[in-house]
């Protein structure tokens, strides 16, 4: 992953869901798995997936109508997700 000062990885709904699912993976915690690199946000506020972007906004309805229908078959709610992501 390459952060840049353009755009917040974390306001991109695509980019917080691939992060999320590496993170359920093992990725992120597995040495060498996963990369991040480019300036560091120090004014980073709470990740908030529900509010973040996607250039086609049909992305965005089908990843949060997946996360919904997740969280109704008792996996992660978008609290539980942005508490992993923040």
């Amino acid at each position: 992953v390459v952060r840049n000062q353009a755009v917040n990885l974390f306001e991109r709904i695509w980019c917080c869901w691939e992060l999320f699912k590496a993170y359920e993976i093992g990725l992120v915690a597995t040495p060498g798995a996963l990369m991040i690199t480019g300036p560091a946000d120090t004014n980073m506020a709470p990740v908030k997936i529900q509010e973040a972007l996607a250039s086609d906004p049909e992305d965005k309805k089908r990843i949060m109508r997946h996360i919904h229908e997740m969280a109704e078959r008792n996996g992660p709610s978008i609290e539980q997700i942005n508490q992993t992501l923040t």
